[in-house]
């Protein structure tokens, strides 16, 4: 008896220690016969703020390594159908310090349509299938995929009598590729699809980069356009412009240095003009039919601007913000009209008199962005008077009539 005593215990002892190593593994993705272990793949699309969600769908592919550490072949181990996530581009979320970032889980669990042919322990890859939209950055993610399956008897999930008992999930490359030493346990169970998800993930970027032709409005990824009234405006005077442009929070690497061209209006048409009236030779660029003036992300330089020019980008990245300040002149009254993403325009005005016209930040959008600056000549008479003052010259004038009436009425009060 004491003997059947202990065997029984070593017995139980050596499953309780099989059982707790399997649960290590596949923790926290373990099932039952009736109800089998489930795991799901995340997509996280990650975009600029301002841009809008393209119609994608992700492909993921599975890759046999080993079943019971026997190396894995078609005819040892069953094929796990390519796993997919899609967008249909209606899908949304609010950007978060300039970042949108979307989730969507795969519709099914992996192992839905998966029949294994015995019990027991089988390792897959899976890795993220390079599509074709050249403004994605695919994932290079690889994790490992273990697959617990056991006998059972009866039970819901039993077919041909066996059910995936426990999944486990290890990131051993990263999204960028390099790889994860030591490799990461991370948890495959499907979260709701609204608030939760499998953290079985894939972070993908999308940045829409732009190029076209700065004569052609319908490329403009940005114009900032110039407009001088008044009788007595200057039209020939190039107003100065501080302009600022800063790459996306996401998905673009080092220091892009992108192209403002001046263009201006030739019957119907628009041609490039610009030239150092524009900017300094220091950021004048291109060959002399399509000169540009340089403009680093992140670093203000200064653009002038006269009556009937615009400045045009066709080469920003969605998601990227600018600002363009024009300096105060006391001789000219501004204002400019901003559409932002195609909302506008909205007119803004100087916040104090004697302030600099300033857009503020705005981000670059997939649909329309501009700034129109209009500067209206303060108006003059022969008498040198500011057309805009004569309202506070009558103000001065009545109260220096008042003044005089006064005293007129107290001198002859004091005569009587």
């Amino acid at each position: 008896m004491r003997t059947l005593t202990a065997l029984a215990l070593a017995g139980g002892l050596c499953l309780s220690g099989v059982s707790a190593a399997m649960a290590d593994e596949a923790n926290p993705a373990t099932g039952t016969a009736e109800s089998p272990a489930q795991a799901k793949i995340t997509k996280v699309l990650e975009m600029p703020d301002g841009t809008e969600t393209p119609v994608e769908e992700f492909v993921f592919e599975f890759t046999r390594v080993s079943v019971d550490d026997v190396t894995g072949t078609s005819t040892n181990m069953p094929t796990i159908p390519n796993a997919t996530v899609s967008y249909n581009g209606s899908e949304t979320a609010a950007a978060v310090s300039g970042v949108i970032s979307i989730p969507k889980q795969t519709t099914d669990n992996i192992l839905k349509d998966v029949s294994w042919p015995h019990a027991g322990v089988y390792v897959y890859t899976i890795s993220e299938a390079t599509g074709t939209n050249d403004d994605m950055a695919y994932s290079a993610a690889v994790y490992e995929l273990w697959v617990w399956v056991s006998n059972c008897d009866s039970g819901t999930g039993c077919d041909n009598g066996l059910y995936v008992s426990g999944i486990s999930t290890y990131a051993i490359e990263d999204d960028e590729g390099d790889e994860v030493e030591p490799k990461v346990k991370v948890d495959p169970t499907p979260g709701d699809g609204s608030t939760t998800f499998s953290n079985l993930a894939f972070k993908n970027v999308y940045v829409e980069t732009n190029d076209g032709d700065p004569t052609d409005p319908e490329d403009h990824m940005l114009n900032v356009s110039k407009e001088v009234t008044g009788e007595y405006a200057d039209q020939t005077y190039h107003f100065p412009f501080t302009v600022t442009v800063t790459k996306p929070s996401t998905g673009v690497a080092g220091t892009p240095v992108y192209k403002g061209y001046v263009v201006e209006e030739d019957g119907d048409d628009l041609v490039i003009v610009t030239s150092e009236a524009n900017c300094t030779s220091t950021y004048l660029d291109g060959p002399s039919s399509a000169k540009y003036c340089k403009v680093t992300s992140g670093t203000a330089i200064t653009i002038n601007l006269k009556h009937g020019q615009q400045l045009v980008f066709v080469d920003l990245h969605v998601g990227a913000t600018y600002t363009a300040v024009e300096a105060y002149d006391d001789r000219y009254d501004a204002s400019v009209d901003v559409t932002a993403n195609g909302v506008g325009p909205t007119t803004l005005t100087p916040a104090d008199a004697g302030d600099p016209m300033s857009t503020g930040p705005q981000v670059i959008g997939a649909n329309e962005n501009s700034a129109a600056f209009t500067n209206d000549r303060v108006g003059t008479t022969p008498t040198g008077l500011r057309l805009n003052d004569l309202p506070f010259v009558g103000l001065i004038v009545l109260g220096l009539a008042a003044i005089v009436v006064m005293v007129v009425v107290r001198r002859g009060k004091s005569r009587a």
